[in-house]
């Protein structure tokens, strides 16, 4: 039997159903800072739903991350997809997905937090004050500790790691090999086997503020440099067709 709810937050669950799927999103802004990285009321309408219904999908469409502790252990919800933001496909990808005709093969590229507070002051724009006026200064003191490393260097267990995503296959990694072009690594990076960087030993690192050439689209061409080469082999070892991110 198919039903739909638009607007009600405890919508009636049919006994007949075979499973319930709840939509809800994740807002995007522009000129100002999201109030958080969950919202309650959709939260409230999950557990709603999971109390009646025990086949329950959660799909979220989402700009970024996305808070789901509120209800990720609820013993009726059994998928969860981040859809983000798909466009008009959404519907034919999700049917796909949802009845196996098509693996997932997303991975997250950011990290999922169990609480909001395990970002500290990386979720906080920083505010005006009495000396700045509207010209706020942003001194970045987190430097390279962002996302996944920031998460690595306090020691936090994330609900999902950057990278993580789920297939209906399962695939073998092996003959893994990481090398460096010569001459790529800056002269206070670390090497170790000449192949890969394992600390910086300075922090005494400067850069010119103002950009004295026009950066082109795409950013500057030093980005596309190539500077390491990794090899693999891929095997899918189950019978479902599908594609893996690597």
């Amino acid at each position: 039997m198919l039903s739909w709810y638009f607007q009600d937050q405890d919508p009636g669950v049919m006994g007949s159903s075979d499973a319930c799927i709840v939509f809800i999103n994740e807002y995007a802004s522009e000129g100002f800072d999201r109030g958080g990285l969950a919202d309650p009321w959709s939260d409230k309408l999950v557990n709603n739903v999971a109390n009646k219904c025990n086949n329950t999908m959660v799909v979220i469409h989402n700009a970024g991350i996305r808070v789901v502790d509120a209800w990720i252990d609820h013993p009726n919800i059994t998928a969860v997809i981040l859809a983000h933001l798909p466009g008009q496909e959404a519907g034919n990808t999700l049917v796909e997905l949802i009845y196996g005709k098509t693996s997932p093969s997303g991975r997250l590229p950011y990290t999922i937090p169990k609480r909001e507070s395990d970002f500290g002051d990386l979720l906080y724009p920083t505010h005006a004050d009495s000396t700045s006026d509207y010209h706020t200064q942003a001194n970045f003191t987190e430097g390279v500790y962002i996302d996944y490393k920031h998460f690595l260097k306090h020691d936090f267990t994330p609900r999902y790691e950057f990278g993580y995503g789920l297939t209906y296959s399962e695939f073998t990694y092996t003959k893994l090999k990481t090398t460096l072009r010569d001459g790529v690594l800056p002269s206070f990076v670390d090497a170790y086997d000449g192949t890969l960087a394992t600390a910086v030993s300075s922090t005494n690192l400067t850069s010119d503020t103002q950009n004295r050439k026009r950066i082109p689209w795409g950013g500057a061409a030093v980005l596309w440099d190539n500077f390491a080469n990794v090899t693999m082999e891929v095997e899918n070892i189950r019978n479902m067709k599908a594609a893996e991110v690597i």
